[in-house]
């Protein structure tokens, strides 16, 4: 089928490790990725880890740049309502 499909390249190995990895950059976790994977022992499953801090990375800076979007906002338009802050 990979032949067919013009893949020569492509491994198994290669589409697991794919989504693996789509996994843990959406946000699942290590042990779950061991588990979808069927690896016996979290080393296995640790090669995936700098991934997991990508992630982290990425959705800090999507705060940031909600709250710099925000802060844009404001300055543009001072006499704009604030929303309450709540505790």
């Amino acid at each position: 089928m990979i032949k067919r499909a013009k893949f020569e390249d492509l491994r198994i190995h290669d589409l697991r490790h794919t989504f693996a990895s789509l996994l843990i950059k959406d946000g699942h976790s290590l042990a779950f990725v061991q588990k979808a994977l069927g690896h016996s022992r979290p080393e296995v499953t640790a090669r995936y880890a700098h991934l997991k801090d990508e992630a982290t990375r990425a959705a800090f800076d999507h705060v940031g740049a909600i709250y710099t979007g925000a802060k844009k906002a404001e300055a543009q338009n001072p006499s704009a309502e604030q929303p309450a802050a709540s505790a």
